[in-house]
């Protein structure tokens, strides 16, 4: 966009609504807002260094339109409009309907917005150059895959602007509009814009769409990018059709990442569902790879990880698009894109952030999808961990991602050990990275050819109090890896495991987790392996029980609690339930199978129910729990 472009401001004023109204933003950021905004719009310079790898820039107009009641409007006169408003790209006079009659594209044939190959026009030959043709169907291409066949809601539509006073812009009709620009910063692929909502207060945005006018600038396959862009660009459009608002806001003193550019919202969500979108519409392209290394080669950060950081493969700021490893997970684990679809349904019932962390008296839309399927959160969110060690060159026929072998980046194990008769300790001060809250660490220890027999002792001690999921995976080269969960003490924040019969394996991954998608904070911990020779043969146990979790139980977080049980050999197990003054409230029985019952889905649990079907009060019960060879009794908090 020429800069004579940016200062003719189109009168664009919509109903004075933001996406949210926060307190007034510190100096600082909303100067790196405004530095942001103009490196897009006017060509200068990024603030935090050179983009290494072309980048949406969605996030940035998300931040603006969320912030700019509270914007000082004397800093954002070269970019705004009289109206304090961002308008549509302008001078582009020439409209094309694509095909499906979905979108309407506007572009140019002459200055320096001309699209690529302007006068190029044989395929069709219809007056229309063959670029803007390809745009047509390459968004066709994204609506059928994102809309038609996978089902996600089409974007609202602008045609309600007519009726808004002052003729606003729409584009001409309700068609949603794409605008073939050339964008100033040769960073930027493409961006989304949300608007505005026909109904005051409604989180369902109308957006526009800016595709560049030239993607030959990036030479190499620079059509693929298009590709991959539109498909992108779209799924954030449908994005704002659900709820505008789910993205995470931190007041810019409790953001904690290191570079994390000056910026409060956090929309790691947006772009890496955005990016699995692109695989869903355009699955050879395979433009995500590249963006995997600053995922799998810093498996500690947060899974909820934005910046604006991009200067090389490994910068954070590509972290959220390498995190569409999470959704391509939870698509090919779970049965396919259904599994996606129904946790943006969710975030779209809930004004607001809830895609990871639990709103108010409600579970998050990821954790309500999961349990309604019977996993949970932290059990998929241990696989995750799991199939994120085997990639590129550790990929295992039959387990894994489907394109695993293809990535080219692998997980960082930042510890490799040979493990003799010693003892291996790794105090706090050892763990360089620790996992930040839905993060993790890879510890790998090689077998010792010279013992024979025996097998592996495994544990760790959390120092601060997170979600630890602890998970040992033996692996023979060659063969699908064995996942084992470490028996865990929430009291303590202890866990250990256990692995038999080393000599069959030629490697043990311990994967250490945190669980928990807040706060944003580094998790320290201790952990120690060695090797013991008694662990050889069949793998024996004695009878445990563990801590009935959650505990507190509230109706408002979880659907049940969950009674943990380790059994040597088949038994029954009962559950007597009793209010403190020993009335039976509920009684479960059941019959287990030998080894860890501890999981969700495995683990006997009990819906917050009594014998007639009707939900208990708040109060402390008493829990009786019997198996063949033990007996306990523990305590139960219940929060209804």
């Amino acid at each position: 966009m020429n800069q004579s472009k940016v200062f003719y401001m189109s009168s664009l004023l919509f109903a004075a609504v933001s996406i949210s109204a926060w307190a007034a933003l510190p100096g600082f950021t909303e100067q790196a807002l405004q530095a942001r905004l103009e490196s897009v719009l006017l060509g200068t310079l990024w603030p935090s260094g050179e983009i290494a790898k072309p980048v949406c820039a969605t996030p940035i107009f998300v931040e603006f339109s969320a912030s700019r009641e509270n914007l000082t409007s004397q800093l954002w006169q070269k970019i705004l409009s009289p109206e304090f408003h961002l308008p549509r790209p302008t001078g582009l006079g020439s409209t094309y309907d694509s095909p499906s009659g979905h979108f309407r594209i506007h572009y140019t044939t002459t200055g320096s917005d001309a699209v690529y190959q302007p006068l190029v026009d044989m395929n069709p030959l219809d007056g229309v150059p063959d670029y803007v043709n390809l745009c047509g169907i390459v968004l066709d291409s994204s609506w059928l895959v994102e809309v038609t066949q996978l089902g996600f809601t089409s974007p609202p539509s602008d045609s309600f602007y007519l009726f808004l006073p002052g003729s606003k812009d729409n584009g001409g009709d309700g068609k949603y509009d794409v605008y073939l620009d050339n964008i100033a910063n040769t960073g930027t692929a493409g961006y989304t814009a949300p608007e505005t909502t026909q109904t005051l207060g409604s989180r369902r945005w109308t957006s526009y769409l800016v595709l560049r006018n030239d993607y030959s600038i990036y030479g190499g396959s620079f059509l693929d990018l298009l590709r991959v862009t539109a498909a992108h660009e779209f799924f954030h459009a449908i994005q704002f059709g659900l709820d505008v608002y789910e993205y995470e806001y931190y007041p810019p003193d409790t953001a904690r990442f290191p570079g994390d550019t000056l910026t409060p919202f956090k929309m790691a969500w947006l772009e890496m569902s955005a990016v699995w979108a692109e695989e869903q519409v355009y699955d050879t392209i395979n433009d995500y790879r590249g963006f995997l290394p600053s995922f799998l080669g810093l498996p500690w950060l947060s899974l909820k990880t934005f910046t604006y950081s991009f200067q090389n493969q490994y910068s954070t700021g590509y972290h959220p698009y390498g995190s569409c490893l999470w959704p391509i997970f939870l698509s090919e684990r779970l049965g396919g894109a259904g599994v996606i679809k129904a946790i943006w349904d969710k975030c779209g019932q809930y004004t607001g952030d809830n895609a990871f962390n639990d709103p108010p008296s409600r579970k998050s839309a990821t954790r309500q999808v999961l349990d309604s399927l019977g996993l949970g959160f932290e059990q998929t969110f241990r696989e995750f961990t799991v199939w994120n060690y085997f990639t590129a060159s550790r990929t295992e026929a039959g387990f894994g991602y489907s394109e695993g072998a293809g990535f080219g980046a692998k997980i960082d194990s930042f510890k490799f050990y040979s493990v003799a008769n010693d003892t291996i300790t790794g105090t706090v001060d050892s763990v360089s990275h620790p996992p930040q809250n839905l993060g993790s660490n890879y510890l790998v220890f090689a077998t010792n050819p010279s013992d024979t027999a025996g097998g592996l002792y495994l544990s760790f001690q959390g120092v601060d109090n997170a979600l630890w999921l602890g998970t040992a995976v033996p692996h023979a080269y060659g063969s699908v890896p064995t996942l084992k969960s470490f028996s865990y003490n929430s009291l303590t924040l202890s866990g250990q495991a256990r692995v038999y019969n080393w000599k069959n394996y030629d490697e043990i991954v311990m994967i250490l987790g945190a669980g928990n998608p807040l706060p944003f904070e580094d998790f320290r911990y201790s952990y120690q392996a060695y090797h013991n020779p008694y662990l050889s043969g069949a793998e024996t146990f004695a009878d445990a029980i563990g801590d009935i979790f959650p505990n507190p139980f509230k109706f408002s977080e979880v659907s049940a609690a969950n009674f943990p049980i380790f059994l040597s050999g088949n038994s029954f197990c009962d559950i007597g339930i009793f209010t403190v003054g020993g009335e039976l409230v509920k009684k479960i029985r059941l019959d287990l199978p030998p080894g860890d019952n501890s999981n969700p889905g495995f683990a006997p649990s009990w819906d917050g129910r009594d014998e007639d079907g009707k939900l208990v009060s708040s109060g402390v019960y008493i829990c009786k729990i019997r198996t063949k060879n033990i007996s306990v009794t523990k305590k139960l908090a219940v929060i209804r």
